[in-house]
C-alpha cells in the first residue's frame, strides 16, 4: 500500500463481510474470520490542511471563575464540569466540540492554559491535572452553537446561488443527562 501525494485515503466499504476459514499459527481449532472487505482510493486533491479546534486567546487574562461564567454566558447553560489546572489565570484557550479527550496533549502541546469540550473522561481528566492544564467541559450541548452557525452559513451560500432551499435547524435536544 503506497500513499498519494496528499498523504491522505478514502476508504470505500463494499457490501457485506465476506468470512472464509483462516488458519491461525498454533490456534488447534481454526477459526471462522470475517474480515471486512474495502477499497482504498487516494485523495487526489490537495487543499489546506484544518483541525477540528480552535487555539486562541482572550482579549484579557481571566481567573478561573471569571472564565467558567464568560462558558456558561456564551453557551446558555447553568452547570458545567471544571478540571483545575496549575495556573491562576487564564488567557489561552483551546477549542474543540464533542469529545475532547484526545486533544489533551495538542492542547498542552500549543500551550494552551485550559481546553474548553464537550466530554472529558474521567482518568483523562486526571492526566490533564496532573499535566496543570485547566478543562471546562460544558457537555455536547454545546453542539447548539454549532447548528444555529452552520444553518446562517448554509443559508447564506443557498442565497448566494439563489437555490429555495429551507434549513431547518433540529431543536431536538440529544443530551442524555439532567443536572439537577
Amino acid at each position: 500500500m503506497s500513499k498519494c501525494a496528499s498523504g491522505q485515503y478514502i476508504i470505500s466499504l463494499l457490501e457485506g463481510f465476506a468470512p472464509k476459514k483462516m488458519a491461525v499459527e498454533g490456534d488447534p481449532i481454526g477459526l471462522q474470520v470475517e474480515e471486512v472487505a474495502f477499497d482504498l482510493y487516494p485523495l487526489l486533491n490537495k487543499g489546506e490542511e484544518l483541525g477540528i479546534g480552535k487555539i486562541g486567546k482572550l482579549p484579557e487574562e481571566m481567573n478561573l471563575q471569571e472564565f467558567v461564567d464568560h462558558v456558561k454566558n456564551a453557551f446558555g447553560i447553568s452547570s458545567l464540569r471544571v478540571i483545575k489546572g496549575k495556573k491562576s489565570m487564564l488567557r489561552k484557550v483551546a477549542v474543540v466540540g464533542g469529545d475532547g479527550n484526545k486533544y489533551i496533549y495538542p492542547a498542552l502541546h500549543k500551550g494552551a492554559d485550559v481546553l474548553v469540550t464537550g466530554d472529558i473522561y474521567y482518568h483523562n481528566a486526571h492526566d490533564a491535572q496532573e499535566e496543570g492544564l485547566t478543562i471546562v467541559d460544558a457537555g455536547h450541548h454545546i453542539e447548539q452553537i454549532m447548528k444555529r452557525k452552520l444553518k446562517v452559513l448554509l443559508e447564506q451560500k443557498i442565497d448566494a446561488n439563489k437555490y429555495e432551499t429551507e434549513v431547518v435547524e433540529s431543536n431536538i435536544i440529544t443530551d442524555p443527562f439532567t443536572f439537577m
